[in-house]
């Protein structure tokens, strides 16, 4: 399996789904959540390629230029996870909590899930 360490870029546009939800970043800031992830993708890839390169000390968030949809967001949690997940401690990690977060916020998002049926019923 490949490792690579995904752009500010991907980042942000995670950060963004979410940057003004309460409930998921509690009292972390967009940089606050932008810096764990950046962390925890880094740290996978070292620990992938046996590699120690440095997290960066300042990590600031940037709100992207557009807004991307949730089949999006989805997608890059998806790239994310693929990503950070080298590290044996990945299971456990804030990061893997707030990936799997901002995941599933944006399947509430997709088109027709709040018309949905909640319940299947025989």
């Amino acid at each position: 399996m490949s490792c690579f360490i995904v752009s500010s870029k991907h980042i942000n546009a995670m950060v963004s789904f979410v940057e003004h939800d309460w409930s998921v970043t509690g009292s972390k800031s967009p940089d606050d959540l932008a810096k764990i992830l950046t962390e925890a993708n880094i740290k996978s890839y070292n620990y992938r390629y046996d590699e120690e390169l440095p997290i960066p000390t300042h990590i600031k968030y940037i709100r992207p230029k557009r807004i991307y949809s949730p089949i999006e967001i989805i997608k890059a949690c998806d790239c994310y996870d693929y990503q950070s997940c080298e590290f044996p401690e990945w299971g456990d990690s804030h990061a893997m909590i707030i990936s799997d977060t901002i995941r599933a916020r944006a399947i509430t998002r997709l088109p027709g899930y709040d018309e949905a049926e909640w319940c299947i019923i025989g």
